[in-house]
């Protein structure tokens, strides 16, 4: 059985001028997430459907392997039309394929699996505790009646038209239902992945900070120099991490004057209005930070196991 999935990125935010599948929710892009969780299930082939500041969010995927499909008239389109465009630049004929917005980016694995193994003719839809969500998987016979389908109140129009081929599955995953709308659902978003990540059990979240007198790099800067990198934009890099341009430029100035080197250089005007990327030693610091981060992370489990262990706790709830 071939399997793919596309994941709609094209659409405009109406809050923000940033690109939203570019915003970090615990130190990762949504579409980071997306891409990686697609690619543990797996599927053979992940489109992307870009669209607003298709450049930047290209030059984003750039260390990913994924095809690429541009949606032109986003702010005019729906679903749909951006479902189709990236049926038609897939390189395979997939037998099943989930479709997921960008803003969704914390569906796990096992529901994207339980759907692509639903008894269904038409689609399988999600749901949690009696809500849909998102991804929908779509059959063979799905993508053939929606080439034809003449667009009738959009995606909602054909699942309602084709209602008795549609699988309603119900899964233990409540992010199917969490989309990025807005800082109150985005800070959801970020609570979440931190309970999921962590089991919901006690566990140590260590720092590896650099100073001189007063810090001057830490994870949340590494966060926006890599974002840097990928858009070329420091004022994108600043919305996606979510800090003010000012504090990003004031660390990076910071940072450049303890270093004795320069980070990061920018261009202004011209046809793309400038732009900022990192320097050759801005990169080298970047990746020796980021080795050390990891090196860190994986520090702070095992000194974590080391002291509150399982046998640990126990003992502290015998002495009451």
């Amino acid at each position: 059985m071939k399997t793919a999935a596309i994941i709609l990125a094209a659409g405009k935010p109406s809050d923000i001028k940033t690109p939203k599948p570019l915003i970090h929710i615990g130190g990762k892009s949504m579409l980071a997430y997306e891409i990686e969780m697609l690619k543990a299930v797996p599927v053979d082939e992940i489109a992307v459907v870009v669209g607003y500041k298709d450049s930047v969010v290209k030059k984003h995927l750039e260390n990913y392997r994924v095809t690429i499909a541009a949606n032109r008239h986003f702010s005019e389109t729906e679903m749909l039309d951006s479902v189709l465009l990236g049926v038609e630049k897939l390189g395979i004929k997939p037998d099943r394929l989930l479709v997921l917005p960008a803003d969704t980016p914390l569906v796990s694995e096992k529901t994207c699996s339980t759907l692509m193994e639903a008894d269904c003719t038409i689609a399988a839809i999600p749901r949690y505790n009696g809500l849909s969500g998102h991804p929908i998987m779509f059959t063979a016979k799905a993508l053939r009646l929606l080439a034809d389908y003449d667009g009738s109140n959009g995606m909602r129009g054909f699942v309602a038209n084709n209602a008795d081929g549609i699988a309603y599955i119900d899964v233990p995953d409540p992010a199917i239902c969490m989309r990025a709308r807005g800082d109150k659902f985005i800070e959801q978003l970020t609570a979440y992945e931190i309970e999921r990540r962590t089991d919901g059990r006690l566990h140590a979240e260590i720092e590896a900070n650099l100073a001189l007198g007063v810090t001057v790099m830490n994870a949340e800067l590494s966060r926006v120099l890599n974002l840097v990198e990928s858009t070329g934009s420091l004022q994108m890099a600043s919305d996606c991490v979510g800090i003010s341009y000012s504090k990003s430029w004031k660390s990076i100035k910071n940072l450049e004057l303890a270093l004795g080197v320069s980070i990061i250089e920018s261009t202004v005007g011209g046809k793309s209005g400038g732009n900022s990327q990192l320097t050759a030693a801005g990169k080298y610091f970047l990746r020796q930070y980021d080795e050390m981060l990891k090196d860190a992370e994986k520090l702070g489990k095992w000194l974590f196991s080391q002291y509150f262990s399982d046998e640990t706790m126990q003992k502290k709830q015998k002495l009451g």
